[in-house]
């Protein structure tokens, strides 16, 4: 996930990021400790944070995308990259337990 606040926003604090339905219902809200705070108005703020949905029931939350093709390659490509993220934290693993055994 990706939120984009431009230089055009009025100027607030940000300190926590609310996703909402179709009909106007909070449904999602990303807060506490973990999210740093921002403000917006003077420069581009970006959130880049990651969406843990899994333990929502299956069919409860539907991405409509604008682009079907692009979401299709968003989401191959964040698979791609959680892939390579991982391998190289299993290679760090290694490399650290050969360390440890020298």
């Amino acid at each position: 996930m990706v939120v984009e606040f431009g230089t055009d926003v009025p100027s607030f604090t940000v300190r926590e990021i609310g996703f909402f339905d179709s009909v106007g219902d909070l449904i999602f809200v990303i807060a506490g400790a973990s999210m740093h705070e921002g403000a917006t108005g003077a420069y581009d703020l970006l959130y880049d944070a990651y969406l843990n949905l899994s333990s929502i029931k299956e069919g409860l939350v539907v991405v409509d995308a604008p682009d079907n093709a692009l979401f299709d390659l968003a989401v191959a490509t964040g698979t791609a990259l959680a892939n390579l993220q991982l391998e190289q934290l299993r290679q760090a693993d290694a490399i650290r337990a050969l360390k440890a055994n020298n």
